[in-house]
């Protein structure tokens, strides 16, 4: 997972984290677009 940069990191983030959508995705139904967001967010946990 830290073999992803920091910079390609964000940009990944904010393609799954956009506020006040419900967690709709235009790419994804909502469970898949939910467990990426928390995939995201582990990976997050885990670059700090």
């Amino acid at each position: 997972l830290k073999a992803i940069g920091a910079t390609e990191f964000h940009f990944t983030a904010h393609q799954f984290v956009l506020p006040s959508e419900g967690f709709q995705h235009p790419n994804f139904p909502s469970s898949e677009y939910q467990k990426k967001l928390f995939d995201v967010q582990k990976l997050q946990a885990s670059l700090k």
